[in-house]
């Protein structure tokens, strides 16, 4: 009988440390962002119109959706993002529930985006260029500080740049990296994810993870476990490993020819944002 109560006493302790972390891994979420009512009802059939389709073809997409729905003035342009690391069917169910939520908590509205845990979701009349932009966002911290600040932050930083470089050199499916890094002398690990929307060029998404950083670092330096969200890439870090590795669903190989074009538009992208990047980096700074 002691055998068994003290299984049970260590089962129990076990599914409430298991809860609790999922608990502080949901932590905030989920995050929505609504503005600007209309009652205009061929704008708000568009937007049935088109969170269904990002919806149901998300999955198929490899964890990436967008669509344009109608003609203007009544267009309505929507996007799907699943992190990178989930199944398909976890990135499925996501979506599927952040469409609920946001046509719960954003009716009628022009513009919506809510972040869940795992995805993000948004409808606009504006065009969503294959651009990256820096509002809306939404930012969770934990305040709970680093023991050794030095040697976190140049850890952190390190680990930072080289999952920007490798992020914003995926393909057009999945611009995506995670990665840890250890500090300090008790040899503690830092985790972090760094995602961006796979239509971005290479330049974009390494422009939009580099602004993100920067917003992570100047609202919340030092802590442990930060989320910036932007509509177009976002940036994760924690002391707690938070991501699946490997990432439970393989992409297929991309032939040279569907590389090479994403390359020439990144290039050309490139070129043109030069002058609108200088200009937001130093507004952000």
């Amino acid at each position: 009988m002691e055998f068994s109560f003290t299984c049970q006493a260590r089962l129990i302790l076990l599914f409430q440390i298991l809860c609790f972390t999922a608990a502080q891994r949901n932590r905030g979420f989920p995050i929505t962002r609504c503005q600007k009512t209309t009652t205009n009802t061929v704008y708000l059939t568009n937007v049935q119109t088109a969170l269904a389709s990002v919806s149901s073809a998300v999955a198929t997409h490899y964890g990436f959706n967008k669509t344009s729905v109608g003609a203007s003035p009544n267009t309505v342009t929507a996007a799907a993002l699943c992190r990178g690391d989930i199944g398909l069917e976890t990135c499925k169910d996501c979506i599927s529930n952040s469409r609920v939520l946001l046509q719960q908590n954003c009716s009628n509205q022009t513009e919506a985006l809510i972040w869940s845990w795992n995805c993000s979701l948004l409808y606009s009349n504006r065009t969503y260029t294959s651009t990256f932009y820096n509002r809306p966002y939404a930012k969770l911290l934990s305040y709970v500080n680093a023991s050794n600040v030095d040697a976190f932050g140049m850890a952190l930083r390190n680990l930072a740049g080289s999952l920007r470089t490798e992020a914003a050199g995926g393909n057009s499916l999945r611009k995506f990296a995670t990665g840890d890094a250890v500090f300090g002398p008790d040899s503690s690990k830092i985790y972090a994810l760094m995602q961006c929307a796979p239509d971005l060029s290479s330049f974009d998404c390494n422009s939009c993870l580099s602004v993100v950083f920067r917003e992570a670092q100047g609202c919340c330096d030092s802590d442990i476990d930060v989320a910036v969200y932007y509509t177009s890439c976002f940036v994760r870090y924690s002391n707690v490993l938070f991501y699946n590795d490997p990432p439970t669903i393989s992409l297929p190989a991309i032939s040279p020819s569907s590389t090479s074009s994403p390359a020439t538009q990144g290039n050309i992208s490139r070129l043109r944002g030069l002058t609108k990047y200088s200009r937001w980096s130093k507004e952000v700074c």
